[in-house]
């Protein structure tokens, strides 16, 4: 189980390029190999997809950039059988109006329009939080 996406690298809200992506399992482990430049080259090995993904996004934000990908908006959040079955690869995105949950690929490009909504992890919980509060209701 392999697959490549190529996510929009940012500085400062300006869209810089590409980042090449590959998932795999290693060992029957998660892991994430990542390409941009010479310099940001490497592996991260984890538990989930999640998680790798940030990983990969605390090495990017130590040099001043982020990722414009579905996992590093505020409303996705990994959850359920289907995140289970995937690593963590595949997770659910919050869309208004209707509060409807689609499926996602978390390293899948988001859109450009969306740059505005790219949060930190504590965010993403805190509205993960709330979206399952409201669908108690």
């Amino acid at each position: 189980m392999s697959a490549n996406y190529c996510p929009y690298v940012v500085k400062d809200g300006i869209l810089l390029g590409t980042i090449q992506l590959r998932s795999f399992l290693q060992d029957s482990q998660p892991a994430l190999e990542y390409s941009y430049d010479s310099e940001l080259v490497g592996v991260v090995k984890g538990d989930d997809y999640f998680d790798l993904l940030g990983m990969l996004r605390t090495i990017l934000q130590e040099k001043g950039f982020d990722i414009l990908c579905e996992g590093a908006l505020i409303n996705v959040f990994p959850g359920g059988l289907v995140s289970d079955q995937s690593f963590s690869e595949v997770a659910y995105k919050h869309v208004e109006p209707g509060g409807q949950l689609i499926k996602v690929n978390i390293f899948s490009p988001a859109k450009e329009s969306e740059l505005d909504m790219i949060a930190g992890r504590d965010s993403q919980r805190e509205a993960r939080r709330k979206v399952i509060r409201s669908r108690r209701k």
